[in-house]
């Protein structure tokens, strides 16, 4: 074993796997830290050592160009296993490599946001409690629909200081048993009224 001052090298047997020879080569295993000079795309990069590396799966943050990383080499593959200083404050992008998609699955799951919370798709976007309470809460709550907005529910109950609702064509509102009441006025106001 050598010992520099910037990186450990390390070289073992591994054991060879089932299909391969019994008497293939050691491959050797090379700890360094280096920083990432170059993105390539593709969760590739360049390190400031020459090597290029690929982002393992298991190193959620993804580099950017300046981090200091822990990179392991095995036989002429790269792979930054850890992010060891961030190059600058900038936004931080947690993705695993090579995944198309990423499940977390807890008993209990908590985001918590100082200042602001998107959750954005440029596709579908579905929020479920199957069997239990899907609560929003805020000072102001906005729905936006292009298309159609549908609700559907047992019972539908809203309460409010004031209520307004326009339709450009036709609003229309519809029960077995329909109750209109107000504590003092009642106004229908339109061109024709028919009853009946």
């Amino acid at each position: 074993m050598s010992l520099d001052r910037n990186d450990i090298r390390v070289s073992f047997d591994l054991p060879p796997a089932e299909e391969a020879a019994a008497d293939a080569p050691p491959r050797a295993i090379h700890w360094t830290d280096a920083a990432v000079k170059v993105l390539l795309g593709e969760d590739r990069y360049l390190l400031d050592n020459g090597r290029l590396a690929r982002r393992a799966p298991s190193c959620l943050l993804q580099p950017q160009a300046g981090d200091r990383v822990m990179a392991l080499a095995v036989g002429d593959e790269t792979h930054i296993v850890h992010i060891l200083v961030r190059s600058r404050e900038a936004t931080a992008q947690l993705s695993v490599s090579g995944a198309d998609t990423v499940a977390l699955r807890q008993d209990e799951i908590q985001l918590d946001a100082r200042r602001r919370l998107r959750l954005r798709s440029l596709g579908d976007t579905e929020v479920t409690a199957a069997t239990g309470t899907l609560s929003l809460q805020g000072r102001n709550l906005f729905a936006h629909a292009v298309d159609s907005l549908v609700q559907q529910s047992s019972h539908w109950i809203a309460r409010m200081g004031h209520a307004l609702i326009e339709a450009s064509e036709l609003l229309r509102a519809h029960g077995r048993q329909a109750l209109v009441t107000a504590d003092q006025d009642i106004k229908i106001d339109a061109e024709r009224i028919s009853m009946g």
